[in-house]
C-alpha cells in the first residue's frame, strides 16, 4: 500500500556541545494527503460543473434553431429523398449534442439526496441480476462478497442508481477477454475521516476488475469531466458518480495496479435514524 510520511531529523547534544545522537520523527501523513487530494478535486469539479452549465446553457439556444430550421427543411425537400438524408443527418447531429447537454447539465446540478434507508446489498444484487440492463457476459465470474449483517445506508436509492450500474459496466468493459468482477460490501470497522464524517459509521461498497488496470496518469484524471480511455462516451459518468456520492457526505476513490486490477471504493453513511442532517 501507497502511503506519504513525513521525515525529520534534529542531532541531541551533550552538555559539552558534541553530538551524541539524532532524533528521527517519522510522521505518517497518508490520511492527510488524502483530504488534501479530494479537496482539489472537489474544489476543481465545482469550478468546471458552473462553467459547464453556461457554455451548456449557451449552446442549448442555438442548437433548437438549427433543430427547428431543419424541420422546416425537412418540408421543403420531401420530393427529394437524397436532400431528406442530408437534412435526416443534420437532426440526428443536433440530437446527438441536445443528449450530450442534458448529461452535461445532470454534472453541473448539484443533486440534493432524499433521506432513505436504503439496503445496499439487495441494490447491489437487482443490478447483477439483470435490473438497468447490466448484462455480464460469460467469460467473466461474479464474485459477490457482501457482508452477513445488514447493510442499511442512508442513501437516495434513485441517485444510486445512477452511480453503481456505471461502475459495473465500467467494470466489464474494461475486461473484454474475461476476467472477474468482485463486489464487496461491509461497515467500516472506524468512522471515515472526511467531509461530514464526525462519529458516523460508514459502509464502503468496492467494485474491482482484472482488467489490467489504470496508468497512473489517467488515474489522477478519471473524475475530470469529458476524459474518457474509451471510443465512446462522454466521459461524464464517473464525474456524476462523484458528485452523487459526495452530495450523499460520502466518498468515492480508485486505486489501480497497472497491468492487474482496479478498483472503485464507495463509503456511504450507515443508516442512523437519530441522525440529524441539518
Amino acid at each position: 500500500k501507497k502511503f506519504h510520511a513525513r521525515v525529520s531529523a534534529s542531532p541531541v547534544w551533550d552538555n559539552h556541545g558534541g553530538q551524541i545522537g539524532t532524533v528521527l520523527i517519522l510522521q505518517d501523513r497518508t490520511d492527510l494527503r488524502r483530504l488534501e487530494e479530494l479537496a482539489h478535486r472537489n474544489q476543481r469539479l465545482r469550478e468546471m460543473g458552473e462553467m459547464a452549465a453556461g457554455i451548456a446553457h449557451e449552446i442549448r439556444n442555438p442548437l433548437g434553431s438549427i433543430e427547428l430550421f431543419a424541420s422546416l427543411l425537412k418540408k421543403d425537400v420531401e420530393e427529394d429523398p437524397e436532400k431528406v438524408k442530408l437534412v435526416q443527418h443534420i437532426r440526428a447531429g443536433v440530437q446527438n449534442m441536445d443528449r450530450i447537454i442534458s448529461t452535461l447539465l445532470l454534472f453541473a446540478k448539484s443533486s440534493q439526496p432524499s433521506r432513505q434507508q436504503c439496503d445496499i446489498n439487495l441494490l447491489l444484487s437487482e443490478l447483477l441480476d439483470g435490473l438497468d440492463d447490466i448484462r455480464v457476459p460469460e467469460n467473466i465470474r461474479v464474485v459477490r462478497d457482501f457482508g452477513k449483517e445488514e447493510m442499511l445506508a442512508n442513501g437516495d436509492r434513485d441517485l444510486l442508481r445512477q452511480v453503481f450500474p456505471n461502475l459495473i459496466r465500467n467494470a466489464i468493459q474494461a475486461m473484454p477477454d474475461g476476467g472477474e468482477l468482485l463486489l464487496q460490501t461491509q461497515k467500516a470497522p472506524t468512522p471515515i475521516t472526511g467531509e461530514g464524517a464526525g462519529t458516523r459509521k460508514f459502509i464502503t461498497i468496492t467494485v474491482t476488475d482484472t482488467g489490467g488496470g489504470i496508468c497512473a496518469d489517467d488515474l489522477s484524471k478519471i473524475f475530470n469531466p469529458f476524459f474518457t480511455t474509451k471510443d465512446k462516451g462522454t466521459g461524464l459518468g464517473l464525474a456524476i458518480s462523484h458528485n452523487i456520492i459526495k452530495a450523499h457526505q460520502g466518498t468515492i476513490e480508485a486505486v489501480s495496479e497497472e497491468g492487474k486490477s482496479t478498483s472503485f471504493m464507495v463509503n456511504l453513511p450507515c443508516w442512523d435514524e437519530d441522525f440529524d442532517e441539518t
